[in-house]
């Protein structure tokens, strides 16, 4: 693994911060993805950390109207697909001087590719959306058998849900080792659902919030939670927040989701602009 440092003139008083973690660096602008990779590909490099803002669209293939920033991506992994070769945004070098906790999350960050077994291993990704009522009672029989259950909603400008998603975490035994698993189940609310189908999917959404055995995570849930409580579905056995978890254990941090999602997963990318491509908002 050859890493290269990809940045731009105002990082130049910084690039010591750097010293022990790249093998060589370039404040050179590029416009064309294509040509980073046959530049820097031909002397060896596989991975390229960077704060070169515009490069962002052309990794993350966003359409987003919204300006796409450091801020937002730092942390993120992007694997360019047609080459393999591998890129990191971070913040501003700057940063490591004139923010208290730049330099630990730069540090941070770069694990990622330096460290890799000071990162937890990450589980396959299983999603399922249901659309039946063997897909209700399969999850439900889940939740009622998981060891923690992670609950999410997502909610439109006029304060309706538009989904509920319940991941179940759960042990499983494979060469006398534990092993955690997750399985994720989506109910999907649109507004073209007939009012029976509407009756039956918030049915079973009390069943599965209605659950006190199985402890439940949430991120910030207080806002979630006020919404289940609007609906007349409120949510039972709410133990645990990744909010407020990682407040209590790095107060300095910023504490957003997708800060959270760069912090402790180590292959993640910033995904709220993601709707974009498709909808071209």
């Amino acid at each position: 693994m050859k890493i290269l440092f990809l940045g731009t003139e105002a990082d130049r008083p910084f690039l010591h911060h750097l010293k022990q973690h790249v093998h060589t660096y370039s404040l050179r602008k590029h416009e064309f993805i294509e040509e980073i990779v046959l530049q820097y590909g031909k002397s060896g490099t596989t991975h390229i950390v960077t704060t070169q803002q515009d490069l962002i669209p052309l990794l993350c293939n966003t359409a987003s109207a919204k300006e796409q920033t450091i801020d937002n991506y730092a942390g993120s992994w992007v694997t360019h697909e047609k080459s393999g070769m591998e890129f990191l945004f971070v913040h501003p070098l700057k940063q490591c001087v004139t923010v208290q906790h730049g330099k630990f999350l730069l540090e941070r960050y770069i694990s990622k590719w330096t460290k890799p077994n000071k990162w937890v291993t990450q589980d396959t990704f299983n999603w399922k959306i249901l659309e039946s009522i063997d897909d209700y009672e399969l999850c439900l029989s889940f939740i009622l058998d998981s060891d923690l259950v992670a609950v999410d909603i997502e909610t439109r400008p006029d304060l309706s849900i538009s989904c509920v998603s319940y991941t179940c975490v759960y042990k499983t035994t494979w060469q006398d080792k534990f092993k955690w698993q997750t399985n994720t189940y989506v109910m999907p609310l649109p507004y073209n659902l007939s009012v029976d189908d509407y009756y039956i999917r918030y049915q079973y959404l009390g069943k599965f919030n209605n659950t006190p055995q199985t402890p439940k995570v949430l991120q910030n849930g207080k806002y979630d939670c006020a919404y289940l409580q609007r609906y007349n579905i409120p949510l039972a056995g709410y133990m645990f927040d990744t909010q407020l978890c990682h407040h209590a254990w790095y107060a300095e941090l910023p504490k957003a989701l997708d800060i959270l999602a760069t912090f402790y997963v180590r292959k993640t990318c910033y995904w709220k602009n993601e709707g974009a491509i498709v909808t071209g908002k």
